[in-house]
C-alpha cells in the first residue's frame, strides 16, 4: 500500500501549491509533480493547510470569532461574527454568521447532490489513487479533546464534483488524539477533502495536526498478496510480460508497473500474452489475446452490470408503484380512499349504521309482512261470510 501523504522520504511540504520531485516513480505510481493544498479558513498564516500533511507539530486550525489575526486582504471570507462551532456538546457546525464563511460541500452526482456544511481540508495529487485508509491526528490537549465528533472523507477528480467515500461519527467515550479508518470505495480520485460538521464540546474551532492518507493505483484483491483482483482491457493491452515473476496462486506472470495482474486462470491456459519480440506472431497473438479477454470476461461482466442496473430500476419501480398506492388509499394528509371513507357514518360502527338492516333481515320481514297478510284476509273473509250468512236469515224471515 501507498503512503500519499505524508510524503515518503521525509519531504514536507514548505507552501499550499508544493512542487514535489526526486520521489521514485513505478508503473502508474507517479508521485513527483504539483500537490495543492487548501482549506475553507485559517487562524493565521501559522496554520495552513500544508501544515496537516506534513509529520510534525504544526498543526492546521481553522478561523473563529474575534480572531487578532484575521486579515482581509489575504481572505477569500469575511471575518466571522460568530465562532463557526456552537462550543455545545457536540458542538455542531452553525458557520462564522454570514453567508461567504458558511462553508458548504456539494456532494453527489447530478440532481442527487446534497449540500455537506462544514470547515474543510483538502489535498490534490498529481495521480489518482484508489483510497484504503486514512488516519486523522490532532494536537494533544490536556483542556479538552480535540477529536473530531463527525466528519466525512470526500473525493473528487476535478474538485466541483464530490463524492463521499466514508462517513464517521466518533462514541462519545472516545479520547484519544489520533484514529486510522479503513474504507472500501472502487473509484480512484486525485482530490481529497476532509469535511467536520461536529466537534467534540466545548470546541469552537478545528486543530488538525496530520491527515495520512493510503492507497493504490489500482484495486488489488488482497491487501498483502500484490495480486489485482480483476483486469480491464485497457490494461491488458498495456501490461508486459515478465518472466522472472512465477506464477503465484493462479495469477499468470504478467504486471503492470509494481502491481500484478491478470485475468482467469482458465484464459490464462488457452492464450497466453504476447512477446512482443516475436513480431511476426505480435499482432495475431495480440489480437487473440484482447479478443479472449474482451469476450469471456468483459462482456460478460457488462452483461451482469446491466442485468443489476435493470434489476435495480425495476426494485426501484415497483417500489415507488406501492408507495403511490399505498399513498393513495391512506397518508397523512387524510386525502386518501380509507381516509375520505372513514369519514362516512355508513362505513363505521355508528347509530346509523346499526338502523340500515342486512339482506337476511329485509327477507325475514317480507315473510313476516306475508302471513301478517294472510292471516288478515282469513280474518276478514270469516267476518264478510259470518255477516253475509246473518244478513240473508234476516231478509229469510221478512219473506
Amino acid at each position: 500500500m501507498l503512503s500519499i501523504v505524508p510524503l515518503p522520504s521525509k519531504q514536507n511540504f514548505e507552501t499550499n501549491s508544493s512542487i514535489i520531485s526526486g520521489l521514485q516513480e513505478s508503473g502508474t505510481y507517479i508521485p513527483n509533480g504539483n500537490y495543492l493544498m487548501s482549506c475553507s479558513s485559517r487562524s493565521s498564516v501559522n496554520h495552513e493547510a500544508y501544515h496537516a500533511f506534513n509529520k510534525n507539530k504544526n498543526y492546521w486550525e481553522s478561523n473563529y470569532k474575534g480572531n487578532p489575526s484575521y486579515d482581509p486582504l489575504n481572505s477569500s471570507y469575511p471575518d466571522y461574527t460568530q465562532h463557526a462551532y456552537t462550543g455545545r456538546y457536540p458542538s455542531a457546525y452553525r458557520g462564522g454568521g454570514r453567508k461567504d464563511n458558511n462553508f458548504v460541500s456539494q456532494v453527489g452526482v447530478g440532481v442527487n447532490k446534497s449540500d455537506i456544511h462544514g470547515e474543510w481540508l483538502q489535498i490534490k495529487i498529481p495521480y489518482k489513487v484508489f483510497l484504503k485508509s486514512y488516519t486523522i491526528e490532532v494536537p494533544p490537549s490536556s483542556s479538552s479533546n480535540r477529536f473530531p465528533k463527525e466528519f466525512l472523507i470526500l473525493g473528487s477528480n476535478d474538485g466541483e464534483t464530490w463524492e463521499s467515500l466514508d462517513t464517521q461519527a466518533m462514541p462519545s467515550g472516545f479520547k484519544n488524539t489520533k484514529k486510522t479508518f479503513k474504507i472500501i470505495y472502487p473509484k480512484h480520485f486525485s482530490h481529497f477533502r476532509l469535511v467536520i460538521t461536529k466537534l467534540q464540546g466545548p470546541l469552537d474551532r478545528v486543530q488538525i495536526s496530520n491527515v495520512s492518507l493510503f492507497g493504490n493505483t489500482v484495486l488489488i484483491s488482497k491487501e498483502n498478496s500484490g495480486q489485482e483482483s480483476f483486469v480491464s482491457l485497457g490494461r491488458c493491452l498495456d501490461c508486459a510480460h515478465n518472466s522472472k515473476q512465477s506464477t503465484v496462486g493462479g495469477f499468470a506472470p504478467y504486471v503492470e508497473g509494481f502491481d500484478s495482474y491478470t485475468y482467469t486462470s482458465e484464459l490464462k491456459h488457452k492464450y497466453s500474452l504476447p512477446d512482443n519480440k516475436d513480431e511476426k506472431n505480435y499482432n495475431e497473438q495480440r489480437n487473440k489475446y484482447v479478443k479472449a479477454v474482451e469476450e469471456q470476461q468483459l462482456n460478460p461482466l457488462q452483461k451482469k452490470a446491466g442485468k443489476y442496473e435493470e434489476e435495480v430500476k425495476n426494485i426501484t419501480t415497483n417500489h415507488q408503484n406501492i408507495t403511490n398506492t399505498l399513498d393513495s388509499i391512506t397518508n397523512a394528509e387524510k386525502t386518501g380512499l380509507l381516509d375520505e371513507l372513514k369519514t362516512e357514518p355508513e362505513y363505521i360502527n355508528s347509530t346509523k349504521m346499526s338502523s340500515i338492516d342486512s339482506v337476511e333481515d329485509v327477507r325475514l320481514k317480507d315473510i313476516e309482512e306475508m302471513i301478517n297478510t294472510n292471516n288478515e284476509i282469513y280474518v276478514l273473509g270469516g267476518i264478510t261470510a259470518a255477516t253475509l250468512v246473518v244478513f240473508a236469515g234476516m231478509l229469510w224471515m221478512k219473506q
